[in-house]
């Protein structure tokens, strides 16, 4: 291969807001800093992914090379702590209709995983996705020269028996290995303890570009809640006290207006139907579209009810308050703690029984602290 090769590994195509969003940041700090490189986006949906940002970037090509491969590891039964071998005969025997994609692999200058929650052992298709380290790995023996990255990674829960070979075999051949919560730097010390990748999005650079679009004419009542991780009766139950509160405020009544979010596409669309049994308000319903071509519901004195964990972190950042709900156990702890550590203020309704909103005054700093140390990073692996 003649051209230079950026090479991504990503979760963009389910569509879900922050892993569409999160790789996005990275592609328009990687297309302003190289214009001319050509760079490879590996993802789980490449179809999916070009039609979201495909059409904004001139060098950018999707693909899902890696992903076709663990899927191929995975049906074969081959087990994490023992897929060397197989993994490297992937790589160097070629395989029919992949051998393209993997000829571009290898001839990358660097593979880098960027953020997200992706690679965890919560169910059988994320703990197999573990091995796209293994794939990396093996690149970088084949080709040496090849440069290895993750950043803002959220691995927890960890499986038991992958933890000796993460943190003793893979992480000692990456050049940088960034983690985003304690939970999982306690796991892998080799790792660095850092934070989201999403911040990228606001360093002073980044948001003075506008890589992060904001949408003001939404309703200023925000509530995304989703089912997925979550108890299906426990998390629409919330929906009583959240309008009990709202009931409480003096800007409200039933003629104001409530946007209802979703973040994956069909999966959060069930509360648009369901919060009409709760409220006769009327309903605006924000869709997973509306959200990547036209922005972050972000109204002047927006409040949030969220189980999601990107929403509490971009609103708590633009100032605004909120309250975040997890009925479904330890994942969402670690990720809602991991911002509740970094300052946002946002109340906890698990642990208080409060639906109150809050926010932090200073967060909005924080945050902009945090990108801009985010975006040094950026500069340091991509010299």
């Amino acid at each position: 291969m003649n051209q230079e090769i950026i090479y991504l590994v990503a979760h963009s195509g389910a569509p879900n807001y922050g892993d569409e969003l999160i790789p996005k940041l990275w592609l328009d700090f990687l297309t302003a800093k190289y214009p001319d490189k050509t760079i490879i986006v590996d993802t789980l949906r490449p179809g999916l992914a070009t039609s979201f940002w495909g059409f904004q970037y001139r060098n950018v090509h999707f693909v899902d090379t890696l992903f076709q491969l663990v899927e191929r590891l995975n049906n074969l039964g081959v087990d994490f702590t023992k897929a060397d071998e197989q993994v490297e005969k992937f790589l160097t025997q070629k395989l029919p209709k992949l051998d393209f994609g993997i000829d571009l692999l290898l001839s990358a200058q660097s593979i880098h995983f960027v953020g997200g929650g992706y690679i965890n052992g919560i169910s059988r298709s994320f703990r197999g996705q573990f091995k796209l380290f293994l794939l990396a790995n093996a690149a970088k023996k084949i080709n040496p020269s090849i440069k290895l990255f993750a950043t803002g990674l959220g691995l927890t829960p960890i499986p038991e028996q992958f933890v000796g070979k993460l943190n003793d075999v893979i992480i000692p051949n990456f050049d940088v290995f960034e983690v985003r919560d304690e939970e999982t730097a306690a796991s892998l010390p080799n790792a660095t303890l850092g934070f989201d990748d999403m911040f990228l999005g606001f360093s002073d650079v980044m948001r003075e570009k506008k890589t992060i679009a904001y949408d003001l004419d939404k309703p200023k009542i925000n509530i995304l809640l989703q089912r997925h991780l979550q108890g299906r009766d426990e998390i629409e139950a919330t929906l009583t006290p959240i309008f009990d509160y709202l009931k409480t405020r003096d800007d409200f009544n039933e003629t104001t207006p409530i946007n209802v979010v979703e973040s994956i596409s069909p999966d959060d669309g069930w509360l648009a139907g369901a919060i009409k049994r709760y409220t006769p308000n009327p309903i605006v319903f924000t869709t997973a579209k509306d959200l990547l071509w036209n922005g972050f519901p972000a109204a002047p004195d927006s409040i949030w009810f969220t189980t999601r964990f990107h929403f509490h972190m971009i609103a708590a950042a633009n100032g605004f308050a909120g309250t975040f709900i997890n009925t479904g156990g330890a994942y969402y702890d670690v990720k809602h703690g991991s911002l509740a550590k970094l300052g946002t203020g946002w109340r906890n309704y698990a642990e208080s029984g409060d639906m109150t909103p809050e926010v932090s005054a200073t967060f909005s700093e924080t945050a902009q602290k945090l990108g801009n140390l985010k975006y040094q990073l950026a500069e340091k692996i991509y010299l």
